[in-house]
């Protein structure tokens, strides 16, 4: 019976290993975001019609075996070319002490990857899910797919997405903002583009 008791004991720990292991094996990621060839974009827009685009300057992500995307925006980096406008934005507008990141979620066709030819694209719709401020909004856009070579795919918006702030509970930080510059206006619609390089990982 101990025998019994140990082999079963030994089954289960088998299992468990294997079905661990299969588990690391589906999340591998496959592909990894090349944050110095990446750039995100988003317009703001004051007094109705004076544009400017602003970026982050640091970003993160991966594509895995399974086809789960997923790319982490340092709000920290925020770059609109004034110091000053960069600390009210990450203090008012994104509370980076307390929401330090915006993250993107997605699925990715990984047999369209891997039929892709050199220099070939694709524009494929997609939907993902975007985590900013405490909140989850679902959207969907278009994206052109390169594959730039052998090792490297580029994603890019085909057209701005619209990113609506109230969905964010974004306007008291814009009405702060607006406060502090003497706007008569922020637009609490903004559009936000991207060009990304994944690099294959080996």
């Amino acid at each position: 019976m101990k025998n019994l008791t140990l082999a079963r004991q030994l089954s289960l720990v088998i299992i468990g290993l294997l079905f661990v292991t299969s588990g690391t094996a589906s999340d591998k990621s496959l592909w990894q975001l090349n944050s110095d060839k990446s750039k995100l974009h988003f317009v703001s827009t004051k007094k109705s019609s004076i544009a400017e685009v602003n970026t982050f300057k640091t970003l993160s992500g991966d594509v895995y075996k399974d086809g789960k995307a997923n790319i982490s925006v340092d709000l920290n980096s925020v770059e609109t070319n004034i110091e000053i406008r960069n600390e009210r934005m990450k203090k008012h507008l994104f509370n980076t002490s307390k929401y330090n990141q915006a993250n993107v979620s997605t699925m990715i066709d990984t047999k369209l990857l891997a039929q892709l030819k050199k220099g070939e694209s694709r524009t494929v719709p997609i939907k993902f899910k975007l985590s900013l401020h405490g909140k989850e909004v679902d959207l969907t856009t278009d994206v052109s797919i390169i594959r730039k070579n052998k090792n490297q795919l580029l994603v890019s918006t085909v057209a701005p997405v619209i990113i609506d702030a109230k969905s964010f509970d974004l306007v008291p930080g814009i009405e702060k903002l607006k406060e502090l510059a003497k706007l008569s206006s922020i637009s609490s619609a903004v559009p936000v583009s991207f060009h990304l390089q994944f690099d294959r990982k080996n």
